[in-house]
């Protein structure tokens, strides 16, 4: 009887799982196109470009060192029972060395939309659409953790984009964004007109 209740709530967590992965207009997202490296949560939104900025950063990577290498192998011969030794060439692992190399890091460096571009130097965003909207929801990185998702005591951007009008919200300690929060003591993002 246990088996069955365990076998049953593992198949609930695994359809309960593959549900969450589930994104916008059904498609099925998975973590990788949900999340970047930077900690970013972006579904691309129809009207709104992220433009980057990517660098070629400096790795070390260990890697395995193997070396041409001499075994004995016994083979037999089951209809004479009789053994040989053989000498044959292998590979062999002989450790790891460094190597350097490059990967590609890239940050948001601003988000384009309409006739505007917005700097989200020390925020990360995240886009979504919103019945008529298109929102930009931004988490600074010094006063909240940077994950482009605003909880509770977390300074916070957010632009609501409906067709060619742009409204700014901020919050920080409060619960609700507002026009002009004066407990928000950050450099609010600063949005600039674009041709």
């Amino acid at each position: 009887m246990n088996k069955i209740i365990i076998v049953f709530f593992l198949l609930i967590v695994s359809v309960v799982g593959a549900i969450a992965l589930i994104g916008p207009e059904g498609q099925i997202e998975t973590e990788f196109q949900a999340k970047n490296p930077q900690g970013e949560k972006y579904f691309p939104v129809e009207g709104i470009e992220r433009v980057q900025e990517c660098i070629d950063a400096p790795i070390i990577i260990k890697e395995p060192i193997y070396e041409s290498c001499l075994r004995v192998k016994k083979i037999c011969d089951n209809s004479t029972n009789e053994c040989t030794n053989t000498t044959i060439n292998s590979s062999c692992y002989k450790g790891r060395r460094d190597v350097e190399s490059t990967i590609k890091e890239c940050r948001t460096k601003s988000y384009k939309f309409n006739n505007y571009e917005i700097n989200v130097e020390g925020y990360k965003c995240s886009t979504a659409e919103d019945q008529d909207n298109k929102i930009i929801l931004c988490d600074s990185i010094y006063d909240g953790n940077g994950d482009g998702i605003c909880t509770s005591g977390e300074s916070c951007m957010k632009y609501v984009i409906n067709g060619n009008s742009v409204q700014e919200y901020s919050r920080n300690s409060g619960e609700e964004f507002t026009w002009d929060d004066d407990s928000f003591y950050l450099d609010k993002i600063q949005m600039e007109v674009v041709q």
